[in-house]
């Protein structure tokens, strides 16, 4: 009977461990993924923001564009991190380039 217990103290210790390792790496790569989807949406609002400061700026695109920028800028500011500093200085990073075009196009407004 002593021996069966050991192995199944064993087995729970192994599955216990292996688990573990295992939502680690997935938390891994829901940061990666996380990255890939900031840079994608700041490439498509740096674009306009480029387009828009190419032609004469309209008030209107230039409120639309503003208010995409707002809102990325607050989703940025709620997401959480825990003990990642890599991807705390990464999202950091994108803060302050959002905060400067944001900035920008709210001296843009027309008065």
């Amino acid at each position: 009977m002593k021996p069966r217990v050991t192995w199944i103290l064993f087995l729970v210790i192994f599955i216990f461990s292996s688990c573990m390792s295992r939502w680690a790496f997935i938390s891994e790569t829901d940061y990666t993924k996380r990255e890939e989807q900031i840079v994608k949406i700041y490439e498509k609002l740096s674009k306009k923001y480029d387009r828009l400061l190419e032609d004469p700026i309209e008030e209107k695109e230039r409120k639309a564009l503003e208010e995409k920028f707002q809102t990325f800028y607050v989703n940025l500011n709620e997401l959480t991190v825990k003990n990642d500093p890599k991807h705390l200085q990464f999202l950091q990073e994108y803060r302050n380039q959002v905060r400067i075009k944001l900035n920008y196009l709210q001296d843009l407004k027309e008065d």
